[in-house]
């Protein structure tokens, strides 16, 4: 899977600002896949795993219950409600 190519002004962000970048992937792309077709699959019903779902203009909410410990999953839709 290719997920393309991040422009990165490494002088300026890295160099002068000292910031690590550090990159991690825990899974393959035949995983990646085949976990997307189990979901799409409905065979595996994972609404009981989402405590909260808020529009996006409630995002500091969101992250609030989230940090709380409150739930386990908040998601953040991209429209209103």
């Amino acid at each position: 899977m290719n997920m393309g190519n991040i422009p990165l002004d490494y002088y300026n962000i890295v160099y002068k600002k000292e910031i690590t970048i550090q990159g991690d992937k825990s899974t393959t792309p035949i995983t990646w896949a085949r976990t997307m077709r189990i979901l799409n699959s409905k065979l595996i019903d994972l609404t009981p795993l989402v405590s909260e779902s808020i529009p996006m203009s409630r995002w500091l909410e969101g992250y609030e219950i989230s940090r709380s410990g409150k739930a386990m999953k908040v998601i953040m839709l991209p429209w209103e409600e």
